[in-house]
């Protein structure tokens, strides 16, 4: 049977169960409502005020002034100190709501509510009195939150048949050590006579000759070079590991990603298994499989390809369902019903979905009964991957899934607060290798080498990385964006609806500071002018007759490559700022003209057309990855700052995965034709995730980010937090004040989004 190992810093009772993990449900408020309870919540040397307004025994909500630098699922220790008893909770952020007015902006304050596990008699008792204290004694009781970090927690929930925690050590023994790993390149032929391009990692030093093999098939939308890490992992601790591109996919394989079926990566991965049976006839062999392509391995073992085990990390296990959540229609009843699709985004990607969609169904992949009638045909041990907050499978049906395995299925993990993609948090999914490292051995009686796990170095990781994101690109022709930009611009413009975008542009808005009267602000890639509208809408006054003559409102740059985009800029800065100011004559003396505006055509990969120092603030908003040398533009940007001014940028994380975002608009929205423009955005981040795969972008984890800014800015300092959805980074700059040999070093702080 499989065990459980409950989090370090969790404090799951033994008589919770799965729904109570996952699926944590809010009580119904208390009547009691507690508004004199004063709330401060912190987050690495960041703090805003509030109050707290409800608190039950599982659940607590509270409204903050401001727009704190907090995401959903992220973990809240709190604090709650009174004369009389101290208590401590940690918590989970289930849900935030703007709840500023139309004057002061959407998000001028917010309203968390947090879950926690329900307390038991003796602490509800003590909050109970806590909380009725604070009715006579508000000044002395204070709630205080402070915000964990996403990837502070290198725990896992080890869910066992009775879905009950029973504590297990965490493995301590990892030592990182440089063993040389070499990645030889190979062709395999498919039974269509496709080539599929793939790595195979191996120790320098030579394995034994029965040493076993790992095949990882990498999912929906990734490539081989994705799968480095955790083929360093296993390679580092006695294993072949064969890597592979799927053909008509992303990646270097043969074929377009338009043609790509499920059927097609089925056959990939059968061609995969023949080779290493031809070239390892006896060793042991295993696949791990993630999203998409765990649904496929599922179907594979069942029919014929034989391996000695199969892990799947966060496999998609209903189609139609995942379809479903992620594009909020039921395309596999559209296809029965008849309805053609055609060329279609699906889960980020452009495919021929009608043909994508009959493969489906023909194959016998679209629904949890395929999937069930698949399972009941395996023999092999199986260990299983899961995410607490995966949007793109149900928690009910990774359960129902786990229990029709039974005894086969020797350990089903959790990630916590875990999304989709288990390599959005590198922490996390290290944690996950080392257990799959360690349950392989087992499997397969393979005595460790050392009597710690041996892990790779991030130095071996990123240099294969990068070799092979270079030979990507070898051969290329260079590849011209303007177009591309204006095309992905034309439709841009609709995230502003998206909540999760507005948070954003409220937190860069925070980290800027006071944009004072007259200063001067740079929007770097500036694109439709988002930031730009947003920062006039928050800061702008309006102008009256006796104020107008001595009125110097802020000055707002724009810069980007795309003329058209900057027209569509300008047009709506200026109407914007019109609409703002009074209606009278002398108030708008300046005309269209004077709005304090201007917007230039400038390539950020060349040298700035500004002097030292011109501006007090520069943002330059997800715009950092797609530079041919972010170093240089982020040197340009510090130069045409001024001393004592403040640089926000943002950026992708690797990556990221924009359906997270396009789920939660399309839950706040009923209209269709808002679904149609969100739909083109998810078709958009598809086209950006393709081009990294590609290595034509790249965006930086967050040591690599740090780094980058260390290079380009002396003497920083680094703390880390979130926005947009977890799906970006952002980094703030202080430009010192310092003598004059030394008046361009500034301080810094870098702030992870992920």
């Amino acid at each position: 049977m499989y065990s459980m190992i409950s989090p370090i810093n969790s404090s799951l009772k033994s008589q919770d169960t799965l729904p109570t993990i996952i699926q944590r449900t809010h009580e119904r408020p208390s009547s009691n409502c507690y508004h004199n309870i004063r709330v401060s919540l912190e987050s690495n040397g960041a703090s805003w005020e509030g109050n707290m307004e409800t608190m039950t025994r599982s659940s607590l909500r509270m409204v903050i002034e401001g727009c704190p630098l907090v995401v959903r699922t992220q973990s809240l220790q709190l604090q709650l100190h009174s004369q009389e008893f101290d208590l401590e909770i940690l918590g989970v952020v289930e849900k935030i709501s703007a709840i500023g007015g139309t004057d002061e902006g959407r998000w001028a304050r917010v309203q968390l509510d947090v879950s926690y596990d329900s307390l038991d008699d003796l602490r509800w008792q003590r909050l109970k009195l806590i909380l009725r204290d604070a009715s006579l004694h508000s000044a002395t009781t204070h709630l205080r939150g402070i915000l964990l970090p996403l990837d502070a927690g290198d725990g896992l929930w080890k869910m066992n048949s009775n879905l009950a925690p029973s504590p297990t050590p965490f493995l301590s023994n990892v030592k990182e050590l440089s063993i040389p790993i070499v990645s030889t390149p190979v062709d395999i032929l498919n039974t269509k006579g496709n080539i599929i391009r793939a790595h195979i990692d191996t120790p320098c030093t030579p394995l034994p000759a029965q040493s076993p093999v790992v095949i990882l098939s990498p999912g929906y939308g990734e490539t081989k070079r994705e799968y480095i890490m955790l083929a360093y992992y296993f390679a580092s601790n006695g294993f072949h590991v064969l890597r592979y591109d799927h053909t008509n996919h992303v990646g270097i394989s043969d074929g377009e990603h338009l043609n790509t079926t499920l059927t097609t990566m089925r056959e990939d991965l059968g061609a995969v298994v023949e080779y290493i049976e031809d070239r390892w006839p006896s060793n042991k062999k295993g696949i791990v499989a993630t999203s998409l392509s765990g649904r496929v391995a599922i179907k594979a073992v069942a029919d014929d390809v034989s391996v000695d085990f199969l892990f799947l990390i966060t496999p998609i296990v209903d189609v139609r369902k995942t379809l479903q959540a992620v594009h909020q229609e039921d395309l596999i009843a559209a296809y029965t019903n008849g309805c053609d699709k055609g060329v279609t985004n699906v889960l980020g990607f452009n495919v021929e979905l009608d043909h994508w969609l009959a493969d489906a169904v023909s194959g016998q992949y679209s629904d949890l009964e395929t999937t069930y009638c698949d399972i009941a045909r395996i023999q092999v041990p199986v260990v299983m991957v899961s995410a607490e907050h995966d949007a793109w499978v149900e928690p009910n049906t990774t359960q129902a899934v786990a229990e029709s395995f039974n005894e086969r299925l020797r350990e089903w993990m959790v990630i916590p607060g875990g999304l989709h993609r288990v390599l959005e948090s590198p922490k996390q999914a290290k944690v996950v290798y080392r257990e799959l490292v360690q349950f392989a051995q087992k499997e397969v009686a393979l005595s460790p080498q050392a009597s710690s796990l041996q892990e790779p170095t991030r130095k071996a990781i990123g240099r294969q990385n990068k070799m092979e994101r270079e030979q990507k690109k070898t051969g290329q022709p260079p590849v011209e964006l303007s177009g591309f930009w204006k095309d992905y611009l034309e439709h841009f413009h609709y995230i502003v609806n998206f909540s999760d975008y507005q948070q954003l542009l409220d937190h860069i808005v925070q980290l800027l500071g006071p944009v004072k009267s007259g200063e001067k602000v740079l929007d770097a890639g500036c694109g439709n002018g988002n930031f730009g509208l947003h920062l006039l809408r928050k800061k702008q006054t309006p102008i009256n007759r006796e104020t107008a003559r001595s009125h110097r409102p802020f000055e707002y740059v724009g810069i980007d490559f795309v003329p058209t985009a900057l027209q569509h800029a300008r047009k709506n800065y200026q109407t914007s700022y019109l609409t703002q100011t009074s209606q009278d004559e002398e108030a708008n003396q300046h005309g269209t003209d004077g709005t304090s505006s201007a917007f230039h055509c400038v390539d950020l990969n060349k040298p700035l057309p500004f002097q030292d120092g011109t501006f007090d603030k520069v943002v330059s908003n997800l715009v950092l990855g797609y530079l041919e040398s972010p170093a240089n533009t982020i040197r340009e940007l510090m130069r045409v700052l001024t001393p004592g001014g403040s640089l926000v940028l943002t950026n992708l994380k690797p990556n990221s995965d924009l359906s997270r975002i396009f789920t939660n608009f399309v839950q706040e929205t009923s209209s269709s034709e808002e679904i149609e423009e969100a739909k083109q955005l998810l078709n958009n981040s598809g086209k950006i995730r393709e081009a990294e795969g590609e290595g034509l972008f790249h965006f930086p984890d967050a040591e690599e980010l740090e780094q980058l800014i260390r290079t380009t800015s002396k003497g920083s300092e680094t703390k880390v937090f979130s926005t947009f959805a977890n799906q970006a980074y952002i980094v703030s700059v202080k430009k010192k004040f310092t003598q004059k040999e030394q008046i361009n070093t500034p301080a810094i702080s870098v702030l992870k989004a992920a």
